[in-house]
């Protein structure tokens, strides 16, 4: 029975601390007028809660989006080239690229899709134990009025 409670314990902990943990979203005051806010975020959700896929700008790598997080860019206006994944734990690159306009802001989600093999996955769970799908992992840019509901709980990814 303790074994089990610290258990418990132990699997929560984990579970909390693969999660985005800075402040709750607020609108981003950009310093510059000539520039662009760029956010990408990524809804909570219990499938690859524990890795966080890295976000690269114009192919430098910048930041990890962690589940139920948001990251914030200020960034030139003009063409910009935002990726989030590397082929890292499985997640795909996916790459939008944008020509930003001074003074607007933009917001990408990332999203987690369904295992596109899924009976491959279930065989093999069933036969060996091990469960082997593949996810689809796509970057969109959204609709302001939707993002800023689905960003409105998130928390900052940045430590």
């Amino acid at each position: 029975m303790v074994f089990r409670i610290v258990l418990l314990i132990f699997v929560v902990g984990t579970l909390i601390g693969c999660a985005a943990s800075g402040p709750i979203y607020k609108q981003y005051s950009p310093k510059s007028t000539d520039s662009a806010v760029v956010y990408v975020y990524r809804i909570s959700r219990s499938v690859n809660c524990c890795v966080a896929p890295a976000v690269y700008i114009n192919d430098s790598k910048r930041d990890s989006l962690k589940n139920g997080g948001y990251l914030v860019y200020e960034l030139d206006s003009g063409a910009q080239k935002i990726t989030v994944g590397d082929g890292s734990y499985g997640f795909t690159e996916e790459t939008l690229e944008l020509n930003l306009e001074k003074g607007k802001q933009y917001f990408l989600k990332w999203n987690i899709g369904p295992i596109v093999n899924m009976e491959y996955a279930i065989t093999m769970a069933v036969a060996f134990g091990v469960a082997l799908g593949q996810r689809e992992y796509n970057l969109v840019q959204m609709d302001d009025s939707v993002a800023k509901q689905e960003i409105s709980s998130l928390k900052l990814s940045k430590k």
